[in-house]
């Protein structure tokens, strides 16, 4: 087994060709990409070849199906149309009725006159009976005027249909001894089958056709009626026979949809082609043995595989001669990078080496072009939301100018609000919420981007930012702003299916006052506590300098700061002040409770943003229970004693579970990683937090510091291999991240009483 391990390694492909010259390789992989597809292409012409002359004979099958059925329908045709007229002549149908011998002489020598004559005008060698089923007697030009008992085919009106009154073709050799084909119509008089018109055909006339046609045809024709029996053949012995019901050739007339492909029929495989006559339900099939068509296809491939190795062996002359040629340029090529020139010794294969350089020198672009893309995005990104939150100064926006697409020099801010924003956040899930926000976004760009030059900027959950540069402000410059915001507001709510409040500053100049006009709508959005949902906000409808609304607004921004840094004793003062003055100053109830809806609404928020779902902080919904209240007491004393305390208790439960279960990650990533060199700064950065923050969360659910968990921990580890190994104590050292094995035995021996070797002595001895 080993020996043949060794062969195999000695003769892998890339061991084969380690010796070979970076020339000769060149050659041979120019052989290879060459006479490869010249293989396939000598494949793919063979198959198409023998596809091609397969589907040309079944064309040709077809042809010459349908010609041998043009024959037969012209045939039986003229049978047909031959029992017609007699079946309809007045002198046969008198006779018929009246009976041969009733008749005068000169009646019954007419009718005999007659039949002899249509029999004498066919150009076809028939004979032609009459039965007179009321007479119980046969006429016929080939036994005489005889008895219907004496007629050999005495019963054959009993297997035509009797509602039937056309023509029946009666296949040869239905009867004893019938050769011939039988044309049998009935005569008729007002509705009564009186008699009937037989005539029988000789088949010699078809069967010269036929014989003419496959005279150097090499398969097999069969001519099949509806009973399966062969009517007529290119081989006499078929002539007759009837297909067995076990044979392809029976399930293929049976089901000819349903069969594809070769069949065998006496031991000889054939390629059928079936066609339905045109004349009555019988099937013309032609069966071509395999091996006439496979001899033609075993000619082609010898010819296209002679000229594909033909023109091989001249490609592989001419590439041999020509490899030289294709070396030497790429040889220049990598003296022009002199890095390449200075790889190691065994990198002789310099295709590979100019290969991997001009890879990496791609990667490196593309790398360079999607981040330059990436930080393109995020800069423009930036500026606009520092253009809003923060303000920039004049130096600032002349180096970012081609960042901004807004022009001035007179600017406002709108802010699109969603209206319950709560409900919104419980509608849809995070994805959704996204794609929302986004469509508002693009709405909100398309409608005003026609009027006005504008970006749009998504501050905060809910929030969409439109700055609106005009190059004046004037009335009806804020008529059209404010026109604008209604538009929004209505295909907000007829396209989006939710409700928006506007809020529109009034107009500043420079691009360094937008912070102060998004600040100005802010300012103007907290009015829809007493204006309610889907408003446009503007100083024009409210009141800018009341002082009442901007103390309703501190205080309720000091609430919602208060509950967020968990300093609910101010919370609730600044929740008393608060109530104190709304209710001072606000007379009706129903703004009222709207207000503390909407600080409902800011409560959360303020969860959503902690990552917490709301119903893990209150059981029953908060607004039905703000609804039910009677009076401003009732909501003070249910905020206070309900809402705040319910925060406080979840908060302090979810942020010990979320700190249990950080620890529980750490001391995880301490266990994977004590072969490291850890440290308190390390793993506080590896979990986003401060070492202040981890150090005392450590302690509180451990008992105990992070050092020495982790000396104790490594002293552990290393008691288990000491015991259990026989690791070098200088290993074990190593292995555990300890400088030097000095301060590793003065570790083991502080915490176990004694050094390493004597602890593994010891109970080593004792085992």
């Amino acid at each position: 087994m080993k020996h043949f391990q060794v062969l195999f390694k000695k003769f892998r492909i890339k061991n084969l060709l380690k010796p070979l010259s970076f020339k000769r390789k060149i050659t041979l992989f120019s052989i290879l990409i060459s006479i490869v597809p010249l293989l396939l292409l000598g494949l793919f012409s063979t198959n198409t070849a023998v596809n091609s002359i397969q589907a040309e004979v079944g064309k040709s099958h077809q042809a010459f199906l349908k010609q041998i059925d043009f024959q037969l329908g012209t045939f039986l045709n003229s049978l047909d149309e031959l029992t017609y007229q007699l079946a309809s002549d007045n002198t046969v149908s008198n006779s018929v009725n009246s009976g041969l011998t009733n008749q005068s002489s000169s009646e019954a020598l007419e009718v005999v006159r007659t039949v002899h004559q249509y029999k004498t005008y066919s150009d076809i060698n028939i004979n032609v009976s009459i039965i007179y089923d009321k007479f119980n007697r046969v006429y016929s030009t080939q036994y005489g005027y005889i008895n219907k008992s004496e007629f050999d085919y005495r019963g054959i009106n009993e297997i035509i249909a009797s509602e039937f009154n056309g023509s029946t073709v009666i296949s040869p050799f239905t009867y004893p001894s019938q050769d011939e084909l039988l044309f049998v119509r009935p005569i008729s008089d007002i509705g009564e089958r009186e008699g009937w018109v037989i005539i029988h055909a000789n088949t010699d006339r078809l069967v010269g056709l036929l014989s003419q046609i496959v005279e150097d045809y090499s398969g097999k024709l069969l001519i099949v009626d509806e009973n399966e029996q062969v009517v007529l053949g290119s081989h006499e012995e078929d002539i007759g026979s009837r297909i067995n019901s076990s044979t392809q050739l029976y399930q293929l007339l049976s089901n000819p949809g349903s069969f594809e492909g070769i069949i065998s029929s006496g031991g000889t495989d054939y390629t059928p082609a079936l066609l339905e006559s045109s004349f009555n339900d019988w099937n013309l099939l032609a069966m071509t043995p395999v091996t006439a068509l496979s001899g033609v296809a075993d000619k082609i491939r010898y010819l296209t595989w002679g000229m594909t190795a033909l023109i091989s062996v001249v490609w592989i002359i001419v590439i041999i001669m020509f490899s030289n040629r294709l070396y030497f340029p790429l040889k220049k090529l990598m003296t022009n990078f002199p890095s390449l020139s200075k790889e190691p010794s065994e990198r002789t294969d310099e295709f590979t080496s100019l290969e991997q350089f001009l890879n990496n020198s791609m990667e490196t672009n593309e790398q360079l072009k999607n981040e330059l893309a990436e930080q393109s995005s995020f800069i423009k990104e930036n500026v606009e939301r520092q253009m809003l939150l923060e303000g920039m100064k004049i130096e600032e926006l002349n180096e970012k100018t081609e960042y901004l697409s807004l022009q001035g020099p007179w600017f406002y801010v709108c802010i699109v609000e969603i209206d319950k924003f709560s409900n919104f956040r419980k509608l849809y899930n995070e994805k959704d919420q996204s794609i929302m926000m986004y469509a508002l976004s693009k709405m909100v760009d398309e409608i005003s981007e026609p009027t006005f030059s504008n970006l749009t900027v998504r501050t905060k959950p809910g929030h969409v930012a439109l700055v609106i540069g005009v190059k004046e402000a004037d009335t009806y410059t804020n008529d059209v702003v404010e026109e604008i915001s209604s538009i929004i507001r209505e295909k907000v709510m007829e396209y989006l299916g939710f409700s928006v409040s506007i809020a529109v500053s009034s107009a500043r100049e420079g691009y360094n006052s937008i912070k102060e006009c998004y600040q100005h709508a802010l300012t103007l959005l907290n009015y829809r506590f007493t204006m309610g949902n889907d408003v446009t906000i503007s100083d024009k409808n409210t009141d800018s300098s009341g002082e009442i609304d901007v103390d309703v607004i501190k205080l309720k921004k000091s609430v919602i700061s208060s509950i967020a840094h968990g300093n609910f004793d101010r919370a609730e003062k600044s929740l008393v002040e608060l109530i104190d003055l709304i209710s001072r100053k606000v007379e009706n109830y129903e703004s009222i409770l709207g207000f503390f809806a909407y600080l409902i609404g800011e409560v959360h928020l303020f969860i959503d943003e902690m990552g917490y779902d709301k119903n893990e902080f209150f059981e029953d919904d908060l607004y039905q229970q703000l609804n039910a209240k009677n009076n401003i007491e009732e909501v003070k004393h249910w905020l206070i004693e309900d809402v705040f305390h319910s925060i406080a208790e979840k908060k302090d439960a979810l942020l010990h579970l979320k700190q249990e279960q950080t620890i529980k990650n750490v001391i995880g990533y301490i266990h994977e990683n004590i072969g490291t060199d850890l440290s308190l700064q390390l793993v506080a950065d590896e979990f986003n937090m401060s070492i202040s923050e981890l150090s005392k969360a450590f302690k509180a659910q451990t008992d105990t510091n992070f050092s020495n968990y982790v000396i104790d921990l490594r002293i552990e580890r290393a008691k288990g291999w000491l015991i259990h190994s026989n690791k070098p104590i200088k290993e074990i050292s190593q292995e555990l991240c300890y400088s030097n094995v000095h301060n590793f035995t003065r570790v083991f021996k502080n915490i176990e009483g004694l050094p390493p070797g004597q602890f593994r002595k010891k109970y080593r001895d004792g085992a």
